[in-house]
């Protein structure tokens, strides 16, 4: 979940460069939709977008090319806060200290859905930390790269009606609906609920 390739990099690099564990995040575009069909947004949703800024440029891409759009044909204009994406232990007490920030710019702006951008599980301080400890519970929806997995071990007032948007077939393993592993079948994403 650190960095991934896009298609002008596997481009510039082909023969060089081969990425056969994960997805780039430029094919997270289709997220929108898959949370649209399971009501995620639903009337009244105020979105904001937790941006994680790797230093490649790719979830910039992702928000501001594949998103916005499709939030805006949705007729949705996200608050959009990016934060330093953790790549050491140095990094995490200035990205919690960011995380405050958002929560109050998300507050102020009436946030109530906050979607984030892959970003290895850094979203867990978010919720961990910030956000409850601010009384602050919108509904989130993740990513495969945003450490799902560890959904189970957040705070309760943290979890109700959160969303991951997956293609690790791992995942799937947070919820056996089967009519959730049918659709990762289908379309090779699954609208996954936490719990």
């Amino acid at each position: 979940g650190t960095y991934q390739p896009n298609p002008q990099d596997f481009k510039s690099y082909r023969g060089y460069l081969y990425q056969p564990g994960a997805v780039s995040s430029y094919r997270f575009g289709s997220f929108i939709h898959d949370l649209a069909g399971a009501g995620y947004f639903g009337s009244g949703a105020k979105v904001g977008i937790l941006l994680a800024d790797d230093g490649s440029g790719n979830n910039q891409y992702l928000v501001d090319n594949l998103w916005k759009p499709q939030l805006a044909a949705l007729h949705i204009t996200p608050t959009v806060f990016t934060f330093h994406a953790i790549e050491g232990y140095s990094d995490v007490a200035d990205t919690a200290g960011s995380f405050e920030s958002a929560v109050l710019q998300f507050k102020a702006a009436g946030v109530n859905r906050v979607m984030f951008t892959p970003d290895g599980g850094d979203g867990t301080i978010f919720f961990t930390q910030t956000a409850s400890s601010q009384g602050y519970s919108p509904r989130y929806a993740l990513t495969s790269d945003s450490g799902p997995t560890a959904w189970s071990t957040e705070p309760a007032s943290q979890r109700p009606n959160a969303l991951d948007v997956s293609f690790y077939i791992g995942d799937l393993g947070i919820s056996t609906e089967p009519q959730q592993i049918a659709a990762a079948h289908r379309t090779g994403a699954a609208v996954v609920e936490l719990h």
